[in-house]
């Protein structure tokens, strides 16, 4: 048994860092890697393919609670530290207490998306008027998501205004230490003005 767990013919060694172990249903598990499909594919480890993307969930924001702030700031503090990577936003309607803050360095990028202005909302708590995103510094993409403010319910409009204004009430606030800034496929609903711009 112990020989079938380490990967038998052609398997891996029991307990090799990074790989899963894995059954058919027809035959002992072995552990084995990520592979995929194509030709000119290599095998990887679960972990590498699992890091290629960060994860508001993995972080422990769940989509449905109030005040998820602090947990979802951690995805882009942990992007940030490698200086660039991709922070996915799951179906569900997150609530949001204070900026997150989006800081990949002046040569970094964070690349922020969900699964569709109609999948993932993105909204204020009834106490929290401020901005939603805050871009720092580097380069910057946000796609796929609504965002929404408290207690103005309805389409707006989005605009792009420069230089500061006097409200801090805007989805996105874009810093003049941003390289470039990509935003698409977004939709911004009542209680914010869009998108204030610096660069």
């Amino acid at each position: 048994l112990r020989s079938q767990l380490s990967g038998g013919a052609g398997g891996l060694a029991l307990g090799t860092a990074g790989y899963a172990l894995i059954g058919n249903g027809a035959s002992l598990a072995t552990y084995q890697g990520f592979l995929q499909t194509g030709t000119g594919a290599v095998t990887r480890t679960w972990n590498a393919k699992g890091k290629e993307t960060f994860s508001v969930t993995d972080f422990g924001s769940v989509g449905n609670a109030a005040g998820d702030s602090t947990v979802i700031q951690k995805a882009y503090t942990a992007a940030a530290a490698v200086g660039y990577g991709a922070v996915y936003w799951p179906p569900g309607i997150y609530y949001i207490d204070a900026a997150i803050s989006v800081n990949p360095g002046t040569s970094g990028q964070i690349v922020t998306y969900g699964a569709g202005s109609q999948s993932t909302l993105i909204t204020a708590t009834p106490s929290y008027n401020g901005r939603i995103f805050d871009l720092v510094t580097g380069r910057n993409r946000i796609s796929s998501m609504g965002i929404s403010g408290a207690g103005m319910p309805g389409l707006v409009t989005p605009t792009v205004m420069p230089g500061s204004v006097g409200t801090d009430s805007h989805a996105i606030h874009i810093r003049a230490g941003c390289v470039d800034v990509c935003l698409d496929h977004l939709i911004v609903y009542g209680g914010y003005y869009g998108v204030l711009s610096e660069a």
